[in-house]
């Protein structure tokens, strides 16, 4: 399994809290699975930039807690706005819709759970789908 975790919409105080307490919960819970962050929100995922979570951090987690932001950044990307993602160099000249290229995450980034509302729903409405 691989976990990614995404953050996007602006600095909240509590990203950090909460990207810790997931990871620790997700190295207890699923010890064999891969954990990623995707750096700098959409950006990463669109670009395929990305951090690995080492195993280690098990136990350490807390350190999380002393900062606020995000420990992968974010960005306000807007994921409607074709030419807002083509003149950042997000996506290229002629790609349509990256929302929609981001809605079949699964398939480009082979992520299983991304702790982001909307790939939160988008997966479980997939996984209903399915069964």
């Amino acid at each position: 399994m691989k976990i990614a975790f995404l953050t996007s919409g602006g600095i909240a105080p509590c990203l950090s809290a909460s990207i810790g307490r997931l990871t620790e919960n997700y190295l207890k819970n699923y010890p064999n699975a891969e954990i990623i962050g995707y750096l700098n929100g959409y950006k990463g995922l669109l670009l395929g930039n990305s951090i690995s979570f080492p195993k280690t951090l098990k136990g350490k987690t807390d350190l999380f807690y002393n900062f606020g932001g995000s420990p992968i950044g974010n960005s306000r990307v807007k994921l409607k706005n074709t030419e807002d993602c083509v003149s950042k160099g997000y996506i290229k000249e002629g790609e349509k819709h990256s929302f929609k290229r981001l809605f079949n995450f699964s398939q480009i980034a082979n992520v299983d759970i991304c702790d982001n509302y909307i790939f939160i729903n988008y997966v479980l409405r997939s996984r209903q789908q399915r069964m």
